[in-house]
């Protein structure tokens, strides 16, 4: 996990956490989002700690820079634990609980016909998938700028509010109007595995799609795809693929993303 604080010179005293999840390979789900989930607890509760201070203070509280961050760290272990046990416990539907014991590409498609799943339900599935039968968690997450924008002249952080307006890390020789295409036009790419390098499924997604901005799909439907090694591609291939900027792999099922 990689996290980043930008001022928001828009607003006093405000500022932007921005936090990087970043690739994995091959690991233990539980650890990888436990740890990436309190990294980020933790430095939220620092980036209103102001407020806090106030809060304490109104109780005649004074606490040091080390009781704090104890104090922080104890509040994102247990607020870690509270949203694991809910989470984990998201209705996984029959059809993927089947999906993690079939061996054949045709029963996996069949299970996967028109079915939707949450984000929640995809945490919750790799959780049951690990415990169950030890399946390990792999991730991989692939960024391509707009062509044509020389790759220099983006910043670190580029924001576009809600009004229009454009917050960056930095002044930049392109015009917001650039910024804005930039934004809209980049692809990023998010893969998830469960398995092994010889017998894994995956299911993938890009920004374009959560944004509802697919419009060749149900017009705009966030959705998922899946993939999986029955396909007859190995997970190195479909990775290498995922990777470029358009990618070409063969028909596969695409899952609904449920509210």
């Amino acid at each position: 996990m990689k996290i980043f604080e930008y001022k928001d010179p828009t607003v006093e005293n405000g500022k932007y956490v921005i936090f990087e999840m970043g690739n994995a390979e091959n690991i233990n789900p539980i650890e990888f989002y436990r740890d990436a989930y309190i990294q980020k607890q933790i430095a939220m509760y620092w980036a209103i700690s102001p407020d806090l201070k106030k809060e304490f203070a109104k109780r005649n509280l004074e606490l040091s820079k080390t009781e704090l961050d104890k104090l922080f760290k104890k509040r994102s272990i247990s607020d870690w634990e509270e949203f694991y046990a809910e989470k984990s416990k998201t209705k996984i539907s029959s059809n993927y609980l089947s999906l993690l014991k079939t061996s054949k590409k045709a029963e996996q498609q069949k299970l996967l016909k028109e079915q939707k799943i949450s984000t929640y339900e995809l945490f919750a599935l790799i959780m049951h998938a690990y415990k169950e039968f030890g399946l390990k968690f792999s991730q991989y997450i692939f960024n391509h700028t707009q062509k044509g924008i020389d790759p220099t002249e983006l910043t670190d952080f580029t924001h576009l509010k809600e009004d229009g307006t454009i917050v960056t890390s930095r002044e930049t020789e392109l015009s917001d109007g650039q910024l804005k295409q930039a934004i809209e036009h980049r692809v990023v790419m998010i893969a998830k595995f469960i398995g092994d390098d010889k017998n894994w499924h995956c299911f993938f997604t890009n920004y374009k799609s959560l944004k509802g901005k697919e419009k060749a799909y149900k017009n705009g439907k966030a959705h998922f795809h899946y993939i999986s090694d029955k396909w007859g591609l190995s997970k190195e291939e479909v990775i290498n693929e995922l990777s470029k900027r358009k990618y070409k792999l063969p028909s596969m099922p695409h899952l609904d993303i449920s509210e």
